[in-house]
């Protein structure tokens, strides 16, 4: 898996990125993730994620309703959205050509679009967007106080 990011992405978000990618397999998969870190995104989103089996686009937002997003949020973001770029690449998920269809695990499903956080991709990428974020304090603190290397 090849990581690539647009020259205005913060580097503790590259690095988390980075972080959080081997935390969920991305790095034994084969595909492209591209991340792009913008102002703000459609439908005042705080990040989106789309793609196929070879590669996957996520954008992650600075501000929504004109207000900055915390850093901590957009670390839960850029994990959340990893867990969707792995969907994608492992086939998983695959959008439809129509809001409100897509293959998930294999089975043609619908979905409401005004309830796409009920969808299981999302409650899967809910589940796991906090672990990822916790293990990296964990792991900030360790490298910060020296405890890894001794």
């Amino acid at each position: 898996m090849n990581l690539d990011f647009c020259k205005r992405t913060p580097l503790y978000i590259e690095e988390f990125t980075y972080f959080a990618a081997k935390q969920l397999g991305l790095h034994l998969l084969r595909g492209d993730i591209h991340v792009a870190y913008r102002t703000t995104l459609d439908n005042d989103s705080y990040g989106l994620c789309w793609g196929d089996n070879r590669e996957a686009d996520i954008q992650i937002a600075s501000k929504m309703s004109n207000q900055k997003i915390t850093r901590k949020d957009k670390l839960l973001t850029v994990a959340h959205e990893l867990v969707h770029a792995r969907q994608f690449l492992k086939r998983e998920l695959h959008l439809g050509s129509m809001d409100g269809e897509c293959t998930w695990r294999g089975r043609f499903t619908t979905y409401d679009v005004a309830k796409e956080s009920d969808a299981p991709w999302e409650v899967e990428a809910v589940a796991v967007e906090q672990p990822v974020y916790e293990a990296w304090r964990l792991h900030k603190m360790a490298t910060r106080t020296g405890w890894m290397y001794k």
